[in-house]
């Protein structure tokens, strides 16, 4: 079997002539083989921030002639390279639109342009490395909150249920089982929230999703491992929701987006080149300066400094967004998003004892979650209330006496049966949070409409991913959002200090 780790160098191979067994992949990835994968290799990249360029119109950095004989030159090594099963060629120095992040958020945006578009819009992801091969599952539920969320996450459903359906090139290998699990998830409430679950209840009846509100005393004939003091009140979802695997799901959505001609390269943001833009932004261009970001310097794995022309470019590299829109300063012009970055740790227990396979997501109001995994007695446990502040360029570190200290007393106060589990395995991963008002930020920056962002994700980027993707492509090929408004999060909502109040449990 090829090494599994391969699939993912897409900035190296192409799809089409790749031959990686895509079921292999799947299995070894449930499976939690011990074997040695070939994972791409981590690149440490040094620390260098160019200060903004401005590029006078006048004065180009090359003949007219010469570039177009380079982009001629470089599509003919593409397709030769494709043919011959080869790698493609070096850096392209163009494209019509550069997303900045190649997880699963910059991947979706990718891949929904593609799917509209087809080779005939160049897109291309760049990425600092590429994403890391995990057993790592994700959530799919729908109480969240609020209507633009809800209809997120119903899309979400839909499109990892057709997710490998559409492969129907017989010259391709298949594509990898994401090992979608139908679950439930319950969502508990104490007296003083039972009136946020009856708003979410009365959301729910409008799209005619299918759920139960359960009293404290069904819950303890329905669930009696639950400890139910305390709640009142549970809102039970059962229609289109469970878990999957998430390096599947992004292994098939970056293999569809290559074979709809996206480009994916590796490499680090340093800087940005500015053009003069004043005489189409203002008629007093003469006495008010406008510039826009029209090229990124990218440094490559070797060290080489390349430069990517572009038209619109996305910020889409989760808790790394803050560190490439200050690369967009000029004239000392703030560009500070309010996010920041937030270490999420996640614990897998083993217990004999546990609940079967009748238990839900639980939803505590502690911010306590509880999953089963499968068959074999295992579960993950996180608390999304828990998060700790953690710089966006460091390796996250588990803290095996968080679990002890936090987890642990809300897990048996909440399901007394986990009284003698143990821990397995723990993983921490950082993620990206909006100080504002804990939403998605996304849309154009509004000194630099060509340049949007995508941010704030928290622990959902699975969750909400399909959706932002369709959304920003809809964004960038019609000008406005045709399927889900999602304008609600626009960045413009900061500058006129109005927040999107969603209640929480």
């Amino acid at each position: 079997m090829m090494m599994l780790g391969s699939f993912f160098r897409g900035c190296q191979k192409n799809v089409v002539s790749s031959s990686v067994s895509f079921r292999h992949i799947s299995t070894a990835i449930r499976n939690n083989s011990n074997q040695d994968y070939d994972e791409p290799q981590h690149v440490v990249y040094p620390k260098i921030k160019l200060p903004s360029k401005i590029v006078l119109p006048g004065l180009p950095t090359e003949e007219p002639w010469t570039r177009v004989k380079k982009v001629m030159k470089f599509d003919y090594d593409t397709a030769v390279a494709n043919l011959q099963g080869k790698p493609p060629p070096p850096f392209p120095g163009n494209a019509d639109i550069l997303i900045i992040g190649g997880g699963i958020v910059g991947s979706s945006i990718a891949y929904h342009l593609s799917e509209r578009t087809g080779p005939g819009l160049k897109v291309t992801v760049v990425e600092k490395n590429p994403p890391k091969i995990s057993n790592c599952s994700s959530d799919l539920y729908h109480q969240v909150g609020s209507m633009p969320n809800f209809e997120m996450t119903q899309y979400a459903a839909e499109f990892y249920r057709t997710l490998g359906l559409t492969w129907d090139d017989p010259d391709l290998p298949p594509l990898p089982d994401i090992g979608f699990n139908v679950n439930s998830s319950l969502l508990i409430a104490p007296k003083d929230k039972t009136d946020i679950i009856d708003d979410l209840s009365d959301m729910y009846k409008t799209t005619k999703w299918n759920h139960q509100m359960l009293s404290s005393q069904i819950l303890k004939q329905k669930f009696p491992w639950l400890n139910s003091d305390g709640i009142v009140l549970g809102c039970l979802g059962m229609h289109k929701e469970g878990f999957f695997n998430e390096s599947c799901a992004l292994a098939i959505i970056r293999a569809k987006a290559r074979r709809n001609g996206v480009t994916f390269q590796q490499g680090n943001v340093v800087g940005f080149e500015f053009v003069d833009v004043s005489d189409l932004a203002s008629p007093m261009h003469h006495l008010i300066k406008t510039y826009t970001p029209r090229t990124a310097v990218i440094y490559d794995p070797e060290g080489d400094a390349k430069r990517l022309s572009f038209g619109y470019a996305v910020l889409a590299a989760g808790n790394s967004i803050n560190e490439v829109a200050s690369l967009l300063r000029i004239n000392n012009q703030d560009t500070d998003l309010p996010l920041i970055s937030q270490k999420l740790s996640t614990f897998e227990i083993q217990s004999n004892s546990g609940p079967g396979l009748d238990m839900p997501l639980i939803m505590d109001p502690s911010g306590l979650r509880v999953r089963r995994n499968g068959l074999l007695g295992t579960y993950s446990v996180w608390n999304e209330k828990d998060l700790v502040d953690h710089a966006s360029d460091e390796e996250p570190i588990v803290d095996n006496n968080y679990f002890n200290e936090e987890l642990y007393p809300k897990l048996i106060h909440r399901i007394p049966d986990f009284k003698d589990c143990k821990v397995i395995s723990s993983k921490a991963q950082i993620v990206d949070k909006c100080l504002w008002d804990n939403h998605l930020l996304l849309g154009p920056l509004i000194r630099y409409p060509n340049i949007l962002v995508a941010g704030g994700f928290c622990n959902n980027r699975y969750l909400f991913a399909p959706a932002i993707g369709r959304g920003l492509a809809e964004h960038m090929l019609d000008s406005q959002y045709s399927g889900i408004d999602l304008s609600c999060f626009r960045l413009e909502r900061i500058v006129n200090e109005l927040k999107i109040n969603t209640a929480q449990i």
